[in-house]
């Protein structure tokens, strides 16, 4: 069967995005929690339910649509790292609360939406995060805030990031 004839417009395939969505978005959402708990983010911030779900549902809809224009029937786990990247990074759940003054805000809140796509990402892949230097996840980071990204060039530096740090 031809990938491109089950492509987006096909209601089962919207149907099944529907349902994936629901399921990401209550992993996500247990994943902020999680964050939370472990005070890496503190009380500054918060996620924005509506918007973590648009960014979980674009992540769907985006990777579905290069998979119909590439032909390929199944994602792999490097794509739908780099996917939820950007989708997280793009669409930014997580903000920071209006009744923070500016000085009270730091690095890892400004970087919030940025460490929260980087953790989510690497969730897919078969590697610790314990694993990576520092500066490597700097500029991974650096990229997610500061550039555009292209989810196929990021999917292949997931490949060779989880290849390097086994």
């Amino acid at each position: 069967m031809n990938i491109s004839a089950t492509c987006i417009k096909d209601p089962d395939v919207l149907g099944d995005i529907d349902r994936k969505t629901l399921i990401r978005f209550d992993t996500l959402l247990n994943l902020f929690q999680s964050f939370v708990d472990a005070n890496i983010f503190t009380d500054k911030v918060y996620i924005n339910e509506a918007l973590l779900y648009r960014s979980v549902y674009s992540y769907y809809v985006d990777l579905q649509r290069t998979k119909c224009y590439h032909n390929i029937p199944l994602a792999d786990p490097h794509k739908k790292a780099a996917f939820t990247m950007k989708w997280l990074t793009k669409v930014k759940p997580i903000q920071i609360k209006h009744t923070i003054e500016v000085d009270q805000i730091d690095e890892v809140t400004q970087q919030a939406n940025e460490w929260f796509a980087f953790i989510a990402g690497m969730s897919f892949l078969d590697t610790s995060i314990d694993k990576i230097p520092d500066h490597y996840i700097s500029n991974i980071l650096y990229i997610l805030q500061y550039r555009d990204i292209e989810c196929l060039v990021l999917s292949s530096q997931m490949y060779l990031l989880e290849r390097s740090f086994i």
